[in-house]
């Protein structure tokens, strides 16, 4: 059965209702018609409920696999937050498959970026501790302020700076205007 036509019923119920009174609730279910009939509506939905399954799966198997990693690694707490961070990463590849590989490539390493403090401070046989987490939240602050500025600052000045390098190698002036001054 369409999808459509399984939504169309309750579309059908709810312009019965605005058609019946005008309520205080008015605007509010005027609304509610218009998400329904939006044409990515139902797909946002589907992501939505996708997503969340998954990022609860993680947190299920993180909290199984809890053991093991504390066995493994001699340091406790780290189970459910890899499980999550892993179930996040996996569901937003999944969410940009759509959109091509440069996307999922992208957003993909963005997801793993900030497990790697996760990861240093396993490393250095720190246990999680989620009452006392002030060094790892500056770690993870940190790690947030570079993906925020790197498309900003960090990528246009490291790109800028090749491009001299190899006008000056290649014996064409480094002025070139392809170099934005403004950057370096």
């Amino acid at each position: 059965l369409d999808m459509a036509a399984r939504v169309k019923p309750l579309y059908t119920r709810v312009e019965k209702m605005t058609e019946e009174s005008a309520t205080p609730y008015h605007n509010i279910v005027s609304k509610v018609k218009n998400y329904i009939k939006h044409d990515n509506f139902l797909r946002f939905i589907r992501f939505g409920a996708l997503d969340q399954n998954i990022l609860l799966l993680g947190l299920i198997t993180g909290t199984g696999i809890e053991p093991f990693i504390t066995k493994r690694f001699g340091v406790a707490g780290y189970g459910p937050v890899i499980g999550v961070g892993i179930s996040n990463w996996v569901a937003d590849a999944i969410a940009t498959v759509p959109e091509g590989h440069h996307a999922t490539a992208g957003i993909s390493m963005g997801t793993i970026v900030p497990l790697l403090p996760l990861f240093a401070y396993m490393g250095m046989k720190r246990s999680f501790d989620a009452k006392k987490p002030p060094k790892m939240l500056v770690s993870f602050f940190l790690v947030s302020i570079f993906a925020v500025f790197s498309a900003e600052y960090f990528i246009p000045a490291y790109n800028n700076y090749i491009l001299k390098k190899t006008l000056e190698e290649s014996g064409s002036p480094p002025s070139d205007d392809r170099i934005d001054p403004n950057i370096l």
